[in-house]
C-alpha cells in the first residue's frame, strides 16, 4: 500500500504515489511498530517546538516579522480562516462528547473542578484538529484528496496554502495540546501524562506512520476506543475523583456513535478509496454491508443507554437518549439510498450532529440521575 515517499520526505508521514497497487487485507493489519516508535520523539519534539514558540509569541509580537501574526494568521502561511477550515468544526462535537459524558458521570459521584474540566475539553478539541489537519496534510502528499473531494478543507488542492504550512500548523496544534495536557496533568496528578502521550501517538499513528490506521480496517475500531471508552473514562477522572462503572457504560453508545460518523465518512470516500488502494473496513465489507453496520452501531448507540439505564447499570434518566429517534428517521433513508450508490453530502455532518444530541442526553442523563 505504501510506495516511494514524494518530493521531500517528512518525519511525520510517508506517503505514496497516485497508482497504488491494491494491498491484501491483511497487509493493512501489520504496523511496523519500532520503526514508527523512532520517528515518535522526533515528532513530539517537533510538536513541542512549535507550540511553545506560538505560545510565546502571541500577544507580544504583532510585527511583519512575527513568526506569528496573530490578527492576520494562525501560523506562518496559513490564515485564521484557513485554520479553521483545516479543524474541520462539523466533526469536533466528536471530542465535546466523550469530555461532556465523563464529566457529567463525574458530577454524579460529587463536585467536580470546571478549570479541569475546561483543560480536558480544550486537549480533545486540539488533538482533533490536529489530527483532522495531519490527515488532510498526508492525504493530499499521496494523492487521495482532490478538487472534487468531499469534507476536506480544501486549502492543499486549491493551492490556497502550500504543505509546509499545513505541516506547521498542526505541529503548532498538536504542542498546544500537549501543554494544555501539561497544565491539566499538574492539576490532577502526572498519571495523566503517559496517557495522553498514548492519545497523541495514537492520533499521529491514524494518518502517519508507513500504515496509517485510517487506510486500514481498524479505523472505526481505533475511534470506538480512543473517542469512547478511553476519553470519557480520562474525562471523569480529570473532572472528577476517579474512574466509575457509569462512566464504561456511558461510553458504549458514545463510541458506537463516534464509530458510525468515521464509517458514514469512510461509505461516502468508498470509491475514491478503493481507487487508491485504501483498505478501510468500508471497502473491505463493501457498501450493502457497511450500510448495515451503520444501522447497525445507530441503533446500538441509541438503544443501549436504555438498556443499561433498565438494568441498573445507568441511572433512569440516561433512557433520555431515545428522544434522538425522530431525528434518526432521515438518516435511516439516506442510509438505505446509500446501500444503492446514491449518497447524500448531508450524511456525514448529520451523524455527527445525532452524535452531539445523544451525548448532550446521555450527559443530562448523568447529571440528573444524580438526584433521582
Amino acid at each position: 500500500m505504501v510506495g516511494a515517499v514524494q518530493g521531500r520526505g517528512t518525519p511525520f508521514c510517508r506517503t505514496s504515489g497516485a497508482a497504488i497497487p491494491r494491498a491484501r487485507v491483511g497487509q493493512a493489519f501489520v504496523w511496523p511498530f519500532p520503526a514508527q516508535a523512532r520517528r515518535i520523539p522526533r515528532f513530539a519534539a517537533a510538536a513541542v517546538g512549535e507550540g511553545l514558540a506560538l505560545a510565546g509569541d502571541a500577544g507580544w509580537r504583532t510585527g511583519a516579522d512575527s513568526p506569528c501574526r496573530v490578527r492576520a494568521a494562525a501560523v506562518p502561511g496559513l490564515s485564521v480562516a484557513q485554520w479553521v477550515r483545516l479543524a474541520r468544526p462539523f466533526s469536533l462535537p466528536a471530542s465535546v462528547v466523550p469530555v461532556l459524558v465523563g464529566a457529567a458521570a463525574a458530577a454524579e459521584r460529587g463536585p467536580v473542578s470546571p478549570a479541569r474540566t475546561a483543560l480536558m475539553l480544550a486537549v480533545a478539541l486540539l488533538l482533533q484538529a490536529a489530527t483532522n489537519m495531519a490527515n488532510e496534510y498526508c492525504d493530499h502528499r499521496s494523492g487521495v484528496d482532490g478538487p472534487s473531494s468531499i469534507g476536506i478543507a480544501g486549502v492543499l488542492v486549491t493551492g490556497e496554502a502550500a504543505p509546509a504550512a499545513v505541516r506547521r500548523a498542526f505541529l503548532v496544534t498538536y504542542g498546544l495540546a500537549l501543554l494544555a495536557g501539561i497544565a491539566l496533568a499538574a492539576l490532577r496528578g502526572w498519571v495523566l501524562v503517559p496517557v495522553g502521550l498514548l492519545m497523541i501517538v495514537v492520533s499521529y499513528l491514524y494518518s502517519g506512520g508507513p500504515h496509517p490506521i485510517s487506510r486500514t480496517p481498524w479505523g472505526e475500531v481505533c475511534v470506538f476506543l480512543a473517542m469512547g471508552p478511553l476519553e470519557v473514562m480520562i474525562s471523569e477522572f480529570a473532572s472528577g475523583a476517579g474512574v466509575t462503572r457509569a462512566a464504561l457504560a456511558a461510553a458504549l453508545p458514545v463510541g458506537c456513535t463516534v464509530a458510525a460518523v468515521l464509517l458514514g465518512n469512510n461509505l461516502r470516500d468508498l470509491a475514491n478509496d478503493v481507487e487508491h488502494g485504501r483498505r478501510t473496513l468500508a471497502a473491505v465489507l463493501g457498501a450493502d454491508r457497511s450500510a448495515r453496520l451503520l444501522l447497525v452501531l445507530l441503533a446500538a448507540g441509541v438503544a443501549s443507554a436504555p438498556v443499561l439505564a433498565g438494568v441498573g447499570i445507568l441511572p433512569a434518566p440516561t433512557a433520555w437518549t431515545l428522544l434522538v429517534v425522530p431525528a434518526m428517521l432521515p438518516l435511516w433513508r439516506q442510509i438505505g439510498r446509500a446501500r444503492r450508490g446514491a449518497w447524500s453530502a448531508n450524511l456525514v455532518p448529520a451523524l455527527a450532529r445525532l452524535h452531539l444530541y445523544g451525548g448532550a442526553l446521555l450527559a443530562a442523563g448523568l447529571l440528573v440521575g444524580r438526584w433521582v
